[in-house]
């Protein structure tokens, strides 16, 4: 179901079809398939065959990355950080941050030592 999404969604031997392709990964999504959930909510974050919604976007990196998928974890902890589709909340942040970090994720790895960091030292553009 998740590769006829991609099918669909790229036009590989059919016409681009965007909205079916939403609903194959939604399909596979419910089947617990983390990369049809991480496209499914990039779809959302981005209005491809659905409207932008920002907060259903979110709702499905968060279960792509409770299944395990890295970039989902990055995706939700910026979120967190920035208060895109949520409210701010730093200590989720630092928990998906870390999950991501701990698969390899090197822009994840990066924030959270950066989120390590004292306050004051990571407001200063000064050298330690």
């Amino acid at each position: 179901q998740w590769q006829l999404g991609k099918i669909y969604l790229h036009g590989e031997g059919c016409a681009v079809n965007a909205p079916i392709a939403v609903n194959w990964f939604h399909q596979a999504g419910e089947k617990d398939h983390a990369m049809a959930l991480f496209d499914l909510a990039e779809c959302y974050v981005h209005g491809i065959g659905v409207e932008t919604n920002n907060q259903m976007g979110l709702k499905y990196h968060e279960q792509a990355a409770r299944l395990g998928n890295r970039e989902s974890q990055f995706i939700a902890a910026a979120s967190y950080l920035n208060g895109i589709g949520t409210a701010v909340n730093i200590p989720t942040a630092i928990t998906y941050l870390e999950l991501a970090a701990y698969q390899g994720h090197v822009g994840a790895a990066a924030l959270l030592q950066e989120y390590s960091k004292p306050r004051s030292r990571r407001n200063s553009n000064s050298s330690p």
